[in-house]
């Protein structure tokens, strides 16, 4: 079993047989369908949460958990000290212009499926509490895979691993991520039957690791994602990707890595890789 952590091989072009096809032989035209998505009652043309809606019945806020003694407060920013795990009975609701600072090693455990809703104008900004120091990110554990996880204008930057999905049934729009001393998203299964993770109009750089990595995952749909920067742009390990409009450049080792995966790439593009793969 490859571990999750290893970099690939470096110089050459990786395709590992997948039942009868090869991953390169795989790479077909596809066409991408609106994501949908399901704690709001509407969306907006592209799929983003309506902001006119109210927060969800049962959510917690940053404020909450401030009162509960879990995290502090300081000059409006939040501060987070240690792993904080928020129980699938009261899942986390993180609104507009937020910022959450935190210390080294800490992170938050989401164990019901959160809600990070950034603007454009007010994204959610997670980052070191001090410069230098690496927090561990965000682990994501749903409990009922019939929620999304949203996570919508978010930029987080320093963390080991910015969003690590553990079964969970994800949304990420317009999100950055930055600096991570691992990966930027790490996305393992397995998932039901008819649940995807969807990643839009997103960027991921600098992560040493890998920019996505997926295990074990049914199905990973990816729409206007640049990836740069990284150790490798794109790992897949017994994992379907259905992707359109996505750039991966400035890989250390590799642009794209595959194993027992099913790939359906549209509008890819790889550039200055240490291996131009797929």
């Amino acid at each position: 079993m490859t571990h999750l952590e290893q970099l690939e091989p470096r110089g050459y072009i990786m395709r590992r047989k997948m039942g009868g096809y090869t991953a390169a032989s795989m790479i077909s035209m596809i066409i991408m369908i609106g994501l949908s998505f399901a704690v709001y009652s509407s969306f907006s043309a592209d799929g983003a949460p309506n902001r006119a809606d109210p927060i969800p019945s049962g959510y917690i806020q940053l404020s909450d958990l401030v009162s509960q003694g879990k995290i502090t407060t300081s000059g409006g920013d939040f501060i987070v000290s240690g792993m904080v795990d928020i129980p699938s009975s009261t899942p986390l609701y993180v609104g507009p212009g937020e910022r959450v600072l935190f210390h080294q090693d800490s992170g938050l455990k989401l164990y019901g499926p959160p809600i990070f809703d950034g603007t454009e104008d007010e994204p959610i900004v997670l980052e070191q509490f001090t410069p230098g120091q690496y927090w561990k990110g965000l682990v994501v554990s749903e409990s009922d895979l019939g929620v999304s996880s949203i996570f919508n204008n978010v930029t987080m930057t320093g963390a080991e691993k910015g969003i690590w999905g553990m079964g969970a049934d994800l949304k990420i729009i317009d999100c950055k991520i930055d600096d991570m001393n691992n990966s930027g998203l790490v996305l393992g299964g397995p998932l039901g039957a008819s649940n995807t993770i969807d990643v839009t109009r997103t960027t991921i750089s600098n992560a040493t690791y890998y920019g996505i990595t997926t295990q074990d995952l049914g199905s990973l749909m990816v729409v206007d994602v640049e990836i740069t920067g990284s150790g490798t742009g794109l790992r897949s390990v017994r994992s379907e990707i259905i992707a359109s409009g996505i750039t991966v450049s400035d890989s250390i080792s590799m642009g794209v890595y595959a194993f027992e995966s099913a790939l359906n790439l549209d509008s890819f593009s790889i550039s200055s890789t240490g291996a131009n793969s797929t």
